[in-house]
């Protein structure tokens, strides 16, 4: 090394390090002005496809720079926030009875029912049904563990 530095100074050659590597720089949250156009964007479309760029379009970034700033904003990815917020509705859709579970499942943007009850599953931890049938008889009788439609069944036999 000192051969080196002797040899590069007779010739004028300053060695120097090299320049340090940008560190990569971890992305802003989404500024909170674009996350409420997103949030109200899936308010509105939530019973209608909705896809990643057209998340970043309300927003008004880009998909890639859109998807890391939501998920440093919110903790998610957008397509979790999406299904969430879809199961949240049909939590709210299930407790009218006039409404069949198909219904609420294309009501909030599900294709089919089957799709919609495996993801209801995934995030409420029961099915739509037996979800529904839990909230229609709140009190001490829809415990966990026990189900108020068994009790009133016993209460009143024969009756469906």
């Amino acid at each position: 090394m000192l051969v080196q530095s002797v040899a590069y100074g007779a010739y004028g050659i300053e060695l120097q390090p090299p320049p340090p590597q940008p560190r990569p720089t971890r992305p802003a949250p989404l500024q909170k002005w674009r996350l409420k156009r997103v949030v109200e964007y899936v308010e509105v479309h939530l019973s209608d496809p909705i896809r990643l760029p057209d998340l970043a379009g309300a927003a008004g970034l880009t998909r890639m720079h859109f998807a890391a700033q939501f998920r440093i904003a919110l903790g998610m990815r957008p397509h979790h926030y999406v299904l969430r917020r879809r199961i949240d509705r049909a939590c709210q859709l299930l407790r009218d009875p006039g409404l069949t579970l198909v219904e609420v499942a294309l009501g909030v943007g599900f294709q089919t029912q089957a799709h919609f009850t495996t993801v209801f599953r995934r995030y409420v931890g029961e099915t739509p049904h037996r979800w529904r049938r839990r909230a229609s008889f709140p009190g001490p009788a829809s415990a966990p563990g026990r189900y108020a439609a068994n009790d009133a069944a016993a209460a009143n036999p024969g009756v469906d």
